[in-house]
């Protein structure tokens, strides 16, 4: 059986996250990084997580925007000699912002157009939902996925995103009639720092559909109460 599927809510009911939330505890921070791309683990930490489809960028185009990250890394080494965490922290951000912005274009094929196909990875979201992690917002969209989530004692990002991943892979290839991987093999991370950028992040998460034209779309969802109940 599927887990409880989250409600999905409007604007107006989004706006009952007032700045002024309390803050949680992030614990202990740790840095880690898979082909050059960081990825931020935290105890107790709620994660903002995108995976895309194979296809939805291309190489040239992450070689390009990773230059750029690197590129500045190099000026603030050259004009003081060190990068603090916080630079290192905005830079990361600004190269995951430049992805998302890029997916939202919907390059590569979309396969996740096809409802068919996105409710495959809806249902598989809500599927270990409140068992192997927490889901506070997601959505799916045509090239990629958006989850906001806390893992469960027992699990981590990396067991729950590659379960997450290989399972759909399969189910969208039957469906399709197709073979191999569906996605790319990164993923782009972040720990959610504090109530502010819980807030923005669920906003971000919840109208990026709105945002990228796609109209009347029923894959993105929140839990108000798992919100309420971490912060």
């Amino acid at each position: 059986m599927l887990g409880k599927v989250s409600s999905i809510e409007t604007p107006a009911q989004r706006s009952r996250y007032p700045l002024s939330m309390r803050k949680y505890d992030l614990g202990r921070i740790d840095v880690r990084k898979r082909n050059r791309l960081p990825h931020w683990h935290a105890e107790h930490a709620i994660y903002f997580i995108t995976w895309c489809l194979i296809d939805a960028i291309p190489a040239p185009v992450l070689a390009r925007l990773r230059a750029e990250r690197d590129a500045e890394h190099e000026r603030i080494l050259r004009l003081r000699g060190s990068v603090t965490f916080p630079e290192k922290k905005m830079m990361d951000a600004a190269l995951t912002e430049a992805l998302e912005q890029f997916l939202d274009q919907h390059h590569g094929e979309c396969l996740l157009r096809d409802r068919r196909a996105a409710q495959i990875v809806a249902n598989s979201l809500r599927y270990f939902d409140g068992e192997r992690y927490g889901l506070y917002a997601w959505c799916v969209m045509p090239n990629h996925v958006h989850i906001v989530f806390s893992c469960l004692a027992g699990f981590d990002t990396s067991s729950i995103l590659h379960s997450l991943k290989s399972f759909t892979s399969k189910e969208i290839n039957k469906l399709l009639g197709r073979s191999g991987t569906r996605w790319q093999a990164e993923s782009y991370d972040r720990c959610i720092r504090d109530s502010a950028e819980l807030q923005r992040t669920i906003d971000y998460v919840l109208g990026n559909p709105i945002a990228a034209g796609l109209q009347d779309w029923p894959f993105v969802a929140s839990n108000a109460e798992r919100i309420d109940d971490a912060l």
